[in-house]
């Protein structure tokens, strides 16, 4: 029962063979248990030639707070970290972790890579030769499962990504890798070869399509944001076959977008696409109501890698977005307080000014590191393992630790 409301609304796309690949261990254990630097107390970060190319939030120490996990694609102590808040995080540090608590050997991750916290597992998603692959360890970076996606390799340039989204009974995992989309019930992660649905293939009116985010609209119907050569529009999916040429209310958005991230941001119930137009700014597509994009200019360089972040960040109750440009030696920190959806368009209070956090190659995500439940910060992990951790404040951007 736990398939059935994917399966009655999708394709299946078969179910996959055993695991292949990695030992299920990792490992021997004797590999497992010589953690790097085990000599120096789990030293932070690693040394040696390490490449760290994902980081993820989630509370997996159980003390109400988020902890970070960090994958390393490099040749040495190649696998996955965790990083506890109270334990090796310190927010009010001018360094931000001296030290690791669990280390999981995974020989050959291969980049272009993922991470995600769900629930008490960590979600790791790399792409050996001609196919995705997914590893799933659980709060103590034990392995207790891996298996193909099912779907080809993405290109190293790709940047993947793991969402959760409200389909299933338990919820499910959307994987976009590249050109590919598949969801996995995550009432299923820990099989050893999970049923993954495939979306239906686009259509001949979609080539050169791209997956940018997918979402619940109303059940059992959900929305993915297709990109192609000409415009960016919301494809429903599910809940009567629909193909992915049908544009949700004729809703075509004339551009090739960067950075997204869904939100219900008109408070209607119902989640909308908010993402950078470098025409216009940043943008949201009204899944119901809009025939076209509303927008906010923003001082930003069009830029493919640009990210999106929403949440509380400000010290105050409502939601802000951050939009971060990576440069390839920084990232560019830019925020817009109090985001929000009136009837004349996006509105936010006034920017603060930008600024550039050091790290080369850096990747970023948002994180609760207050155990009091305070608003969440932004911490980057650079390709050295370098960690960086930024607050909004009502004077503008600040080290955590003022």
């Amino acid at each position: 029962m736990r398939t059935a409301l994917l399966l009655g609304t999708l394709g299946l796309a078969g179910c996959l063979s055993a695991p292949t690949g990695l030992d299920r261990d990792g490992g021997s254990d004797d590999e497992i248990d010589a953690a790097p630097d085990a000599e120096a107390e789990h030293v932070w970060p690693p040394t040696g030639d390490v490449d760290f190319r994902a980081i993820a939030s989630g509370d997996l120490g159980g003390n109400a707070a988020d902890d970070l996990v960090l994958v390393n694609v490099g040749t040495q102590h190649t696998g996955v970290f965790l990083l506890i808040t109270g334990v090796d995080i310190d927010p009010g540090m001018s360094t931000l972790a001296t030290t690791y608590t669990e280390y999981d050997r995974i020989d050959s991750l291969e980049p272009p890579v993922a991470a995600g916290v769900f629930g008490d597992h960590v979600v790791i998603l790399d792409n050996p030769p001609g196919r995705g692959r997914i590893t799933v360890l659980d709060a103590s970076l034990n392995q207790v499962a891996q298996y193909d996606t099912g779907g080809p390799a993405a290109p190293e340039m790709a940047r993947p990504s793991l969402r959760r989204i409200g389909l299933g009974t338990s919820g499910s995992i959307a994987i976009i890798n590249g050109d590919d989309l598949r969801l996995l019930d995550l009432g299923m992660i820990e099989e050893d070869a999970p049923m993954f649905i495939a979306p239906p293939a686009p259509v001949s009116t979609w080539s050169s399509v791209r997956v940018i985010d997918v979402y619940v609209d109303t059940m059992p119907t959900f929305l993915a944001g297709l990109m192609n050569t000409s415009h960016t529009s919301l494809v429903p999916m599910g809940g009567g076959g629909q193909t992915w040429d049908q544009e949700r209310n004729g809703t075509a958005w004339p551009t090739q977008v960067t950075g997204t991230v869904s939100v219900d941001g008109v408070d209607d119930g119902r989640v909308d696409l908010v993402a950078f137009d470098p025409i216009g700014g940043i943008c949201m597509l009204d899944a119901v109501a809009n025939t076209q994009p509303s927008c906010l200019v923003v001082p930003v360089p069009q830029d493919d890698g640009i990210e999106l972040l929403y949440g509380d960040f400000a010290p105050d109750p409502d939601d802000d977005l951050v939009i971060l440009v990576p440069t390839g030696v920084a990232v560019e920190l830019n925020a817009l307080p109090k985001f929000r959806v009136a009837a004349g368009g996006i509105t936010s209070d006034a920017a603060p000014s930008s600024i550039s956090v050091p790290g080369a190659n850096a990747r970023v995500t948002g994180a609760d590191l207050d155990t009091a439940n305070g608003p969440r910060v932004i911490v980057q992990v650079a390709q050295d393992g370098e960690l960086a951790c930024t607050t909004v404040r009502p004077a503008g951007f600040q080290p955590c630790s003022q």
